[in-house]
């Protein structure tokens, strides 16, 4: 057993490794080309250093270097934390509000096409060296893309589910976090990831602009005392501090959103189409199943798209079973967007939306249509 454990270990961290190869492989080969360059060439070590004096500068003077590296380190975090709240509070104000939506937007906007190297002396002028412009500076840097990428990921939710919410007697406010919130939950991520790269950038130039200590500031010294390793050494750590708050974003998604980690594995022929010990495919299929319950008194259908749709069909046992439903995509558009009628949201049934068809007839219909085209 111990040892089935580690070969699978083993196996995930060699398939782990050949992933990041390549990335690896293309930095070493810039690298080499850039040390080939200043040894053939001949260039002074004042206009362009090699790769091999930057890294033994960083390491000699590692104590200043991570003395400057802390406060950069905090006004980031300390203004990328301020820029979440921001980004959060507002795409939720312009969410429940589409008049403000179309007041405030183009504002947010024109506050992105400002120049930071103009804005940050003034922000640094009008709050002084302290840790409050920095911070502001990093907010005013970050807060775009995450919020464009939350509203986003509202408008993406499913008209079902809120329709099923709202029919269950949900509130405005129970609908945002029960669907809308979570539907907009990989937007959200990709544009903390967007964000996250510039946060160090703006830290950095509220430094440049003034401040008792930081890399800004360390990169400013090593340009006036005619430095470029040392500027390059600065620049090195600074790319590095971005990679890591990435990688801590990458992490934060799988912790928060397990479910959508990749997996990759070889499908055999024989396992394209699982199926239970009772016939009907399982749930690791790629067909959409339907589970009968009933105490639902319908159908609630789950496939590789997450999507939900609940069909109004009449329930006899009370176990929970699957069976295989059409793909939608085949279907005709008759089919697949059938007309409303009123009864069929008569009390005592299940919802049925516009998703599909709920009755026993349409859904064998539908099955021998794909069995013939197939």
């Amino acid at each position: 057993m111990s040892s089935n454990t580690s070969s699978g270990r083993n196996a995930r961290i060699y398939l782990r490794a050949c992933r990041h190869l390549p990335a690896v492989i293309a930095v070493l080969a810039i690298f080499g080309l850039w040390e080939t360059y200043v040894r053939i060439s001949d260039i002074s070590a004042t206009t362009l250093p090699a790769p091999s004096d930057v890294v033994l500068q960083a390491w000699l003077n590692r104590d200043a270097l991570w003395r400057n590296t802390v406060p950069t380190l905090a006004a980031t975090l300390a203004g990328f934390g301020c820029s979440l709240i921001i980004a959060f509070t507002l795409s939720v104000i312009v969410d429940f509000s589409p008049l403000l939506r179309r007041a405030l937007f183009p504002v947010f906007i024109a506050s992105q096409t400002l120049p930071l190297v103009a804005i940050a002396p003034l922000v640094v002028l009008w709050f002084g060296f302290g840790l409050l412009p920095k911070i502001l500076l990093v907010a005013l840097v970050t807060f775009f893309p995450m919020l464009v990428a939350l509203v986003e990921g509202y408008a993406a939710t499913e008209r079902e589910i809120e329709e099923l919410l709202a029919s269950m007697g949900a509130s405005r406010l129970k609908r945002f976090f029960a669907a809308r919130l979570p539907s907009a939950l990989p937007y959200f991520f990709a544009g903390l990831r967007a964000s996250i790269t510039y946060a160090v950038v703006g830290a950095i130039f509220a430094e440049y602009a003034g401040a008792a200590s930081g890399l800004g500031i360390y990169i400013l010294s090593a340009k006036n005392n005619f430095r470029p390793d040392l500027v390059l050494a600065a620049v090195l750590v600074s790319s590095l501090l971005t990679l890591f708050l990435f990688g801590m974003t990458v992490l934060l998604q799988r912790l928060a959103m397990p479910w959508t980690t990749p997996r990759r594995q070889q499908t055999r022929p024989s396992d394209e189409h699982p199926t239970s010990p009772n016939g009907s495919p399982s749930a690791g299929s790629d067909q959409p199943l339907l589970w009968r319950h009933a105490g639902s008194g319908g159908y609630l259908a789950r496939g590789a798209s997450r999507r939900i749709r609940l069909h109004s069909r009449p329930v006899g046992s009370g176990k929970i079973d699957a069976v295989p439903y059409p793909d939608r995509s085949r279907l005709s558009s008759e089919r697949r967007d059938p007309p409303r009628r009123p009864e069929d949201c008569a009390r005592g049934q299940a919802f049925r939306f516009h998703a599909a068809t709920g009755c026993p007839d349409a859904v064998a219909a539908d099955q021998r249509q794909l069995h013939a085209r197939t």
